[in-house]
């Protein structure tokens, strides 16, 4: 065991009573000639826990400290103390241990005391008729132990009632390490009285800094939670109101007769989402993240596909119906990651049998929340050689010929050779307003006789009329399709047209993102030409320019055209 001693003894402060003993130590009460049988031969102290070393190549029998030797024997490879041999062979002296556990000793701390201050006592303490005691100034003090026993009672004294026994000072939690003894408690508290208060009134104001800061938390919290209470509040209320217009329309739809027409029935459905969106005109605009927050409480009375569309899955594929309006009063929310929303329509590249894809969207709200989702018409136009502007094809065979690129709001990309196909022309208007068209298919190209490489399909058309917000963190897009490819190169399909309505006048802020439509091929020289792209109802930045292509007419005003808009199909 290892022991604390003299507090003020920083340097030399312990005594182990698991090595040897310290020869003069125990000859204070012992005469040095009976102890010289007990002498550990590797450290010359008193051996504590003796073994008998008794190898065979040497003769004598020495006594040693089992710590001693164990310690030598790992510093050393494992060879003798004695004769530096391998193989050492030692046993326990049951003998010479209990001898040694019987001699007569002073408190170890003690020894360390007079070590500490020159005055070691040689002799032993004065009997009276109060005890034994020490002479000199030390025992005046307190600073003294008068244990006089043997070293096998040794542990239980140290352990217990020795008046050097360091402990902590009472005033250790506020921040004084220092080690004491009961000799000099009473001193320590008096002379460090001031220090000790000082450590308290340190104490005290942490503690009061930290009360105020946790005070300070607690109010903001405070206010928080009343701010949350008066949102969950509104939110009911707007919940019960809502709740209250479906259920009157509930019972007002169960009292109705059967016999009711059916066009009826849906003039009576869209009075009760009117009055739910006059109910909710009522309050502030609301954006997309509002409306989402409010889904919760008001959705759940209402169908997903049919009042709103609300996506959340990611990698999905919707279909809207084609050529007619899908209107979704309370907005649509594509919140999983891959969404894709598009018009239900045939995809066949075939001359005589296919459909243009016009998707036109009425909504409250539209939100895209990530990037790899997106509205997509793209390849929804016209297929190779037809359209508008349809690219030309080819008029030579075989390797290096190339159809034209289909053409729309720019001219077709066409081939430099002789024999190239031509690229197709310009038509419609900016503003889209009067006439929208999909985008024209590239020119096809033989590479013989019978292998034929058709050109890229025209886009499709996208019109959105968006009452609220737009959030656009995905893509609207109707881009044409590169042609097939080999030795030679069908044309590429031009863009689409993208018609976009925002009827809030900057109420609330939009999103605009990556809007395009553009022609396939766009890296060859037989590249279809760029669609159109018309924006009403809000300012564009310059920095939100940079992300549509191609430029779009926009007008802050909305445009109200007396002519009905109609999409050609051109065959």
């Amino acid at each position: 065991m290892s022991l604390n001693l003299n507090v003020e003894d920083a340097n030399n402060n312990s005594i182990s009573l698991e090595d040897c003993y310290n020869n003069a130590w125990v000859c204070l009460l012992n005469k040095p000639q009976k102890l010289q049988k007990y002498v550990c031969a590797v450290c010359k102290q008193i051996a504590n826990n003796a073994v008998e070393l008794h190898c065979g190549q040497h003769a004598e029998v020495y006594i040693i400290g089992e710590k001693c030797l164990k310690n030598h024997l790992k510093n050393n490879k494992e060879k003798c103390p004695i004769e530096n041999h391998q193989g050492c062979k030692y046993s326990e002296v049951r003998f010479v241990r209990q001898d040694v556990n019987a001699l007569q000793v002073i408190c170890p701390r003690q020894y360390k005391l007079g070590q500490y201050k020159g005055k070691i006592q040689t002799h032993r303490p004065k009997m009276t008729d109060e005890g034994m005691e020490e002479d000199g100034s030390e025992e005046k003090n307190g600073n003294v132990c008068n244990y006089q026993g043997t070293i096998k009672s040794l542990y239980s004294h140290l352990e217990g009632n020795c008046k050097l026994k360091p402990f902590h000072c009472e005033f250790k939690k506020f921040g004084c390490n220092t080690m004491l003894n009961q000799s000099h408690r009473d001193k320590h508290m008096l002379s460090e009285m001031k220090e000790h208060l000082d450590l308290v009134d340190k104490h005290i104001n942490e503690l009061q800094n930290d009360l105020t800061k946790l005070r300070k938390e607690n109010n903001d919290l405070h206010l928080q939670l009343t701010k949350k209470q008066s949102e969950v509040e509104g939110l009911t209320e707007e919940k019960n109101e809502l709740n209250a217009q479906i259920l009157q329309y509930q019972q007002q739809s169960q009292v109705k007769p059967q016999l009711i027409v059916e066009k009826k029935e849906e003039k009576t459905e869209e009075k009760v989402l009117r009055d739910m969106a006059d109910i909710d005109s009522k309050q502030l605009l609301k954006s997309c993240q509002d409306m989402i927050a409010l889904s919760s409480l008001v959705i759940p009375a209402l169908q997903n596909t049919v009042d709103y569309l609300l996506i959340s899955e990611d990698k999905r594929k919707i279909k809207l119906k084609n050529n007619q309006w899908n209107n979704f009063r309370f907005g649509i929310y594509l919140l999983g990651e891959g969404v894709i929303l598009t018009a239900d329509c045939g995809k066949s590249n075939n001359a005589t049998e296919f459909e243009l894809g016009y998707l036109m969207i009425k909504t409250s709200h539209l939100w895209i929340k990530h990037k790899k989702s997106a509205i997509d018409c793209s390849g929804l136009g016209y297929p190779s050689d037809l359209g508008p502007g349809k690219g030309g094809q080819a008029t030579t065979i075989g390797n290096g010929s190339v159809g034209g690129g289909g053409g729309y709001g720019t001219k077709g990309g066409e081939g430099t050779e002789n024999g190239d196909g031509k690229g197709g022309d310009v038509y419609g208007e900016e503003t889209l307003s009067k006439q929208i068209f999909c985008g024209s298919g590239g020119g096809t190209c033989r590479e013989d006789e019978h292998i034929i490489h058709r050109g890229g399909r025209g886009g499709g058309v996208i019109e959105l009329v968006v009452e609220q917000q737009l959030i656009n963190h995905g893509k609207l897009q109707c881009n044409g399709k590169r042609g097939e490819d080999s030795s030679t190169f069908g044309g590429g399909g031009s863009g689409g047209s993208i018609l976009i309505k925002l009827q809030s006048h900057n109420a609330l802020q939009h999103t605009m993102g990556n809007i395009t439509c553009t022609g396939g091929n766009h890296s060859n020289e037989n590249k279809g030409g760029d669609g159109r792209v018309a924006i009403y109802g809000i300012k564009i930045t310059a920095e939100e320019m940079k992300n549509i292509n191609p430029k779009p007419f926009h007008q802050i005003r909305l445009k109200h055209s007396k002519k009905n808009k109609k999409l050609n199909h051109f065959k």
